[in-house]
């Protein structure tokens, strides 16, 4: 019999990096008999299927040959991609005094596929969360994010402490005397200066 079979692959890539659910559906042309069952095989090892959608791919090249009733044979190559790995990049923390909302964080993203949507929690207070992707005017704790993709994937940050800075408050009133001035075998210091550490 003449062949004619053609076969050709309607592929859907994998969702999230590292994923398998990527998919091919493959349809033929010009099977003989007309009209006649095509029989699929997703090589190397797979089984002969009348089913022509191929599921739980992961990111790869792949054959299938299509047989048709007259044993008229046409193999397909495709390709499985995936997206970049979704990542949270962390570009600057800065703190605050204790009781101060002075702090912030800034944050790059990358890899994944399309708009990102963010989520922050700080894990001292949970009642705080925000939509933002840069926080500002924030009080000392640790902040995580998570970000959420097109397709669904989500990559969460490690977590993020903003730290709690110490202030000095001082009178300045004089820091020190020293007597006798000279000395010769012993000094004394008298510190006068009022300090204390916040």
């Amino acid at each position: 019999a003449f062949c004619s079979l053609s076969a050709s692959a309607m592929v859907l890539d994998v969702s999230c990096f590292g994923g398998n659910d990527g998919s091919a559906s493959i349809s033929a042309e010009g099977a003989y008999p007309l009209d006649s069952a095509v029989q699929f095989q997703l090589l190397p090892a797979g089984e002969l299927t009348v089913d022509p959608v191929f599921l739980n791919l992961a990111v790869g090249s792949y054959e299938v040959v299509a047989i048709d009733f007259a044993g008229c044979q046409d193999t397909l190559e495709f390709t499985i991609e995936e997206p970049e790995e979704l990542q949270v990049l962390l570009n600057e923390v800065v703190g605050s005094e204790e009781g101060q909302f002075q702090g912030s964080i800034e944050v790059d993203v990358i890899g994944g596929t399309g708009d990102y949507n963010f989520s922050w929690i700080q894990l001292e207070d949970a009642e705080f969360t925000s939509s933002d992707q840069n926080l500002t005017d924030l009080a000392p704790g640790t902040y995580v994010l998570s970000v959420l993709d097109d397709n669904g994937c989500i990559a969460v940050s490690f977590e993020i402490v903003v730290e709690s800075i110490v202030g000095l408050i001082e009178n300045q009133n004089k820091a020190f005397a020293l007597y006798p001035n000279p000395a010769k075998n012993w000094i004394q210091i008298e510190w006068n200066e009022e300090a204390r550490w916040e």
